[in-house]
């Protein structure tokens, strides 16, 4: 089930976050993590964070990707704002990840996990791999694409 953070929403709604400037940032993590149960989560890590990032470690061919092509469009029918992105695409991911990937973290990149904010939480996409996922035998390309490449809807 995907969903945005309260905490990043809220601060959207206020106007204290620029979605379209901002530097929005996506990471991988593993079955450990606790990204998609800690909903009122306000940074990565430290006192306001996740209990357990476990995200995918360095040298398995996994880096955190920054989105491109960030837009917020209105939908004066539904009366509803949509933020869009282009594809998030982490490249070949080695089959040698500890544990299986549960999902992606879309996050405000404010330049340290203690202080970069939970925007959204991905676990389902249309085009891309089904999670929780396991990597397979000789590493596979991670490459998430949402309906329409909208990854959010504020209403």
């Amino acid at each position: 089930m995907n969903f945005k953070y309260r905490w990043c929403e809220g601060q959207f709604r206020q106007g204290a976050i620029n979605l379209t400037s901002a530097t929005v940032s996506a990471a991988l993590v593993m079955s450990n993590s606790t990204c998609n149960l800690d909903l009122g989560a306000r940074t990565l890590t430290g006192a306001n964070g996740f209990g357990t990032l476990d995200e995918i470690g360095g040298g398995l061919g996994y880096s955190r990707q920054n989105m491109s092509a960030k837009a917020i469009t209105e939908d004066t029918t539904l009366n509803d704002f949509y933020f869009s992105a282009n594809l998030l695409n982490f490249g070949t991911v080695s089959s040698s990840v500890p544990r299986q990937i549960k999902g992606a973290l879309l996050f405000i990149n404010l330049g340290s996990d203690g202080s970069s904010i939970p925007f959204i939480w991905i676990d389902s996409v249309d085009s891309g791999p089904t999670f929780p996922y396991t990597v397979p035998g000789g590493g596979a390309v991670v490459r998430l694409t949402p309906n329409n490449l909208i990854w959010a809807r504020f209403r």
